[in-house]
């Protein structure tokens, strides 16, 4: 009897497992085709698919519409729209990244699963804020650009600036969290291959060892090995490279000529646009109505001379050979991280004096100046030092009476440098006759110095130190005539345009409402610009790293600005504004 139970109960058990199991397609003849390839291709496809569709909670959408007005907040000029399409897109990418992670927070901490109306209201509350959110911004955004638009009379419609960063937010947004997700799956299924594979005791021993291969791999191979050559690589070859436009100099007075002492190859980029630059002895004598003297020019490149010290020496062998030393102004100056000299910054002087003026600089890197000053700020200190200190020692072994003007001239970096060559104004005073600093980073220690203890009531924008009487700063010509006064000999002038970011930038930024943001604006930044910490410096960052996208007498863009400063710095003798004005017209022409 219980072997007949038994029996009954094996063969039910037998029929439930048969009944559960899924019928296979067995082939009924040898040879039978195999399932078609479509059903993996198929399958490949809604593993793609699964992963191209993007869906987002609604708290992931607030958050990214928090993140997205933040990007468009005013900052100190209008960026370009490609620009401020990829930040947008990026801050709305990490908007969404935010957003995933709250709301696994909260449904970690919070008060448990809600009710479904409850949930439902909620979606559709955040929905309609983050739609709000979105549009106010943009409406903002819009009143924000016709504001900055204005007070730096840039033309173009602030709608159609809009309209046009909208698809670049869009698509950089969704190429940024399809990358993300990617590297999630990646990370995915290393973790699946380590739990097959590797035994449990041994599972945090590979997770730390793969870890550490990866970040050695990351910073030494891909940054420090393949970035860093491949950036090397190509600012050599910026360096090296000529423009077509530039011609090799036939005048004596230039470096780079035939008669030169400093090979043309040798100077670089920016050296050879500075020696082939105009003005020309033609176009002086047509500007003066007098015969001109041909403009001495001196430069010397990286490739020129094996150490700084060799390269100054160079310099002033330079100097020597084409009788710059008997000129009436000799202009020292500082260039930028590339060595670039803007060229606006002596052809001024070039008119004013006829031709009998000359100009030496010395290249210290081919980087951009942003790397030199995050990376090796005694370049700059060490070469500008090292060319004045030279051509100081050449000029004592001359009669005090013989001696040119000695000017002293730096951009940017440029002018950071060459402060370094002074310990203070009495130091300016005991060696310089006139010097114009342009565009000052926050870096330099004299100008910081000069603004920390202006006279009170100063503006920190144009702030004025001891009554302007040697030192002035202002964003031309009409600034540093401010306040009318007796401006001694030597003179030293700093020309700065409040809207700059190379000027403010600063980590206080982070979290300080900074004195330029405080009660009077400046004329060029918008009262409609907010403090927000973090953001007004990310801001700030964005705009120093696009300085060169400012129009022209805004941000880091000076151009004639500079003929007005050298008018005011060291005129030559009966120079009257009606005459700055008629350069200002030439240089413009």
């Amino acid at each position: 009897m219980n072997k007949v139970r038994l029996d009954g109960r094996r063969a039910s058990l037998s029929t439930a497992v048969a009944a559960r199991t899924p019928t296979r397609a067995v082939p009924s003849e040898v040879g039978a085709s195999a399932p078609p390839r479509s059903e993996g291709d198929g399958e490949r496809r809604r593993w793609f698919s699964r992963r191209l569709r993007v869906r987002f909670s609604p708290t992931d959408w607030f958050v990214a519409a928090l993140f997205f007005s933040a990007s468009v907040t005013p900052s100190l000029y209008p960026r370009p729209r490609l620009s401020q399409g990829v930040l947008s897109g990026i801050a709305v990418a990490l908007g969404f990244g935010a957003g995933r992670a709250a709301s696994r927070l909260l449904g970690k901490v919070g008060p448990g699963r809600l009710p479904a109306k409850v949930r439902s209201a909620t979606r559709i509350t955040l929905a309609l804020v983050s739609v709000a959110v979105a549009s106010w911004a943009l409406l903002l955004n819009y009143h924000w650009q016709v504001d900055v638009r204005r007070l730096m009379a840039i033309d173009g419609s602030a709608a159609l600036y809009l309209a046009s960063i909208v698809p670049v937010v869009l698509v950089t947004g969704y190429a940024l969290v399809l990358l993300a997700r990617l590297v999630r799956a990646g990370h995915r299924g290393y973790v699946r291959l380590v739990w097959w594979v590797v035994p449990r005791r041994a599972r945090g021993l590979a997770h730390v060892l793969v870890a550490s291969l990866l970040m050695v791999f990351v910073l030494d191979v891909v940054i420090a090995g393949e970035i860093v050559a491949a950036v090397n690589d190509r600012l050599i070859a910026a360096d090296t490279s000529s423009d077509p436009d530039v011609r090799q100099p036939l005048s004596r007075s230039r470096s780079g000529s035939p008669a030169s002492l400093v090979p043309w190859d040798t100077l670089g980029r920016m050296g050879r646009r500075f020696v082939a630059d105009e003005p020309t002895v033609e176009q002086l004598s047509a500007y003066s109505g007098t015969p001109a003297l041909p403009p001495i020019r001196v430069y010397v490149g990286l490739g020129s001379a094996a150490s700084v010290r060799e390269r100054a020496d160079l310099a002033v062998a330079e100097l020597e050979r084409t009788g710059a030393l008997e000129r009436d102004v000799l202009t020292v100056i500082t260039p930028t991280g590339t060595g670039s000299v803007n060229r606006h910054a002596i052809a001024p002087l070039e008119y004013m004096y006829n031709g009998n003026t000359a100009a030496v600089a010395m290249q210290y890197s081919y980087l951009p100046s942003w790397l030199v000053m995050g990376g090796n700020q005694d370049r700059a200190k060490v070469a500008a030092r090292t060319l004045f200190d030279a051509v100081a020692r050449r000029l004592e072994q001359r009669p005090s009476s013989g001696r040119p003007l000695v000017l002293l001239y730096g951009e940017s970096l440029g002018s950071f440098g060459s402060e370094q060559i002074f310990t203070g104004l009495a130091d300016i005073r005991a060696h310089a006759d006139g010097v114009l600093w342009v565009g000052p980073p926050r870096a330099n220690r004299l100008w910081r110095e000069f603004t920390a203890a202006r006279d009170a009531g100063s503006p920190v924008w144009q702030p004025v130190y001891q009554g302007a009487e040697t030192v002035r700063f202002g964003s031309d010509g009409a600034g540093l005539s401010q306040p009318r006064g007796r401006w001694t000999a030597p003179r030293v002038a700093y020309l700065q345009h409040a809207s700059d970011p190379v000027t403010w930038w600063t980590p206080d930024l982070l979290f300080n409402r900074p004195v330029w943001l405080r009660d009077s604006r400046p004329p060029d930044i918008s009262d409609k610009m907010p403090y927000v910490p973090v953001v007004t410096f990310l801001q700030t960052t964005i705009d120093l790293v696009l300085g060169g996208n400012a129009p022209l007498g805004h941000g880091h863009m000076f151009a004639t600005e500079q003929a007005e400063a050298w008018a005011l710095i060291a005129p030559p003798r009966g120079w009257s504004p009606a005459d700055t004005t008629r350069l200002l017209t030439r240089l413009d022409e």
